[in-house]
């Protein structure tokens, strides 16, 4: 390497130390799918962008992921501008050469490439620091060392009163001081942020298994609610059907009684002839019941297992119809996104809710098919629930149905986020909450009447 200018290395961090180490350019063959790293593949692994100066000292880092495919090459969505956040980067802890500039997760200049970044641990003595430092030091990369220049140390003359030395060496303590008070505030503010973000991530952990557990716990109510129904429905039935059986006792009872007091003399054959008819009579009927509702169910069945078919080939020409709509992509447009990609454009999509987000040329077409879908995916959340979360934000109204049939339509808190927005409670004011609905069924059903 050529003295006095800077170098440009990229290191990936291992659990015990640096796996490896090498310059740019070697990096960029590993981008272009020329080497593969096979100790990587299929894992995602941390690395750490470096800008060093002649004297082999750090003067800017990045920290950021890499994605290996099962083969060891880099994911071909990858693409991070490392020498633009680098030059962009805040400033960071002295690792020898004053405040370094840093990129990282909690400060990134360019909001969309936060989720590709990592946070490191702050300290100017941090484990990662430490290594990067002795790593450099180290000098496997065989970089060529400049001395670094001795700064003049100013002789006072033996003239001078010592009252002017006294002054300036007071100010030059001032300055050292004032250099020190600006780091520690710099690095204080690094460590804030950085449990900003951490803090922010945990509370957003948090808020998708609340509403994942909130979510469970909703339709679980709502399947004992059903079958609640269902049973009432039953008995109900059950109970008009034994009502239906006693009334119909009742009249053969008086209808025999009526018949015993007519014919006092009635032989006690036909008696029983009359009871065993009406048995028989009760049992055909049953009969007849049963039949036609077991040829009901089977007829059911039939049209079902005919509707699974129809759904099973339809899934099989939607397929089909994806990988042919991919195969022509690839052969005409994709190259051209592909070259476009290369070229360094990188192709972002704005939507609501969300920070502007990167789409990778591999993912343009699940994007095109559905933006929403695709979107509601890069957020973790369910599709149907990004498109409740949109209605919300358009109008953030009470959509609760009054007992005459209008909505309700009072004014409730807007929900920035799709992952906070809770169907049912978020859209919904105090009054009409689901939760309080369903609670307070519930507290009505177990009252004894």
């Amino acid at each position: 390497m050529n003295a006095g200018i800077t170098t440009e290395a990229v290191v990936f961090l291992g659990g015990d130390g640096a796996a490896k180490e090498m310059l740019f350019p070697e990096f960029e063959a590993i981008l272009d799918n020329v080497v593969a790293l096979v100790d990587f593949k299929g894992q995602k692994v941390r690395g750490v962008y470096l800008q060093i100066n002649p004297y082999l000292q750090i003067t800017a880092a990045v920290c950021f992921y890499t994605d290996f495919d099962e083969s060891g090459f880099v994911d071909r969505g990858w693409n991070l501008p490392l020498s633009h956040l680098a030059e962009t980067g805040t400033r960071g802890p002295d690792l020898g050469a004053g405040s370094i500039k840093l990129s990282c997760r909690s400060h990134c200049s360019v909001s969309w490439h936060q989720r590709h970044l990592w946070d490191p641990d702050l300290q100017d003595d941090s484990p990662v620091f430490r290594q990067l430092i002795a790593l450099v030091e180290r000098n496997r990369l065989g970089l060529l060392q400049e001395t670094p220049p001795q700064d003049d140390i100013p002789t006072l003359d033996e003239t001078v009163p010592a009252a002017v030395s006294s002054s300036v060496k007071t100010q030059e303590l001032k300055q050292k001081y004032k250099a020190k008070i600006n780091a520690l505030n710099d690095e204080h503010a690094l460590k804030l942020s950085a449990l900003k973000a951490e803090a922010s991530d945990h509370i957003e952990r948090l808020q998708r298994h609340y509403s994942s557990e909130l979510k469970k716990q909703q339709q679980q109510l709502s399947e004992l609610n059903t079958e609640l129904l269902n049973q009432r429905q039953r008995n109900q039935h059950y109970k008009q059907a034994l009502d239906d059986q006693r009334q119909d006792l009742s009249d053969a009872r008086e209808t025999l009684q009526t018949q015993l007091s007519k014919s006092q003399h009635v032989a006690e054959a036909q008696l029983n002839e009359l009871q065993e008819k009406y048995q028989l009579e009760t049992k055909a009927q049953v009969d007849s019941v049963k039949a036609e509702s077991k040829e009901m169910l089977e007829m059911r069945e039939v049209e079902l297992f005919y509707r699974e078919e129809q759904i099973t080939g339809l899934r099989e020409e939607v397929t089909q119809l994806r990988q042919e709509k991919q195969e022509l992509l690839n052969n005409s447009g994709g190259r051209v996104l592909q070259q476009l990609a290369d070229q360094g454009v990188s192709f972002v999509s704005y939507h609501s809710g969300s920070e502007p987000i990167a789409i990778p040329v591999a993912d343009l077409a699940n994007y095109l098919e559905s933006p929403a879908a695709y979107i509601a995916r890069q957020l973790g959340v369910e599709p149907d629930l990004y498109h409740q979360w949109l209605v919300h934000t358009e109008l953030p109204v009470c959509t609760a149905e009054k007992k005459d049939g209008s909505l309700c339509g009072e004014q409730v808190l807007k929900i920035d986020k799709p992952s906070r927005f809770i169907p049912g409670e978020s859209d919904r004011c105090v009054q009409h909450n689901a939760t309080s609905e369903v609670l307070s069924d519930l507290i009505r059903m177990r009252e004894p009447h």
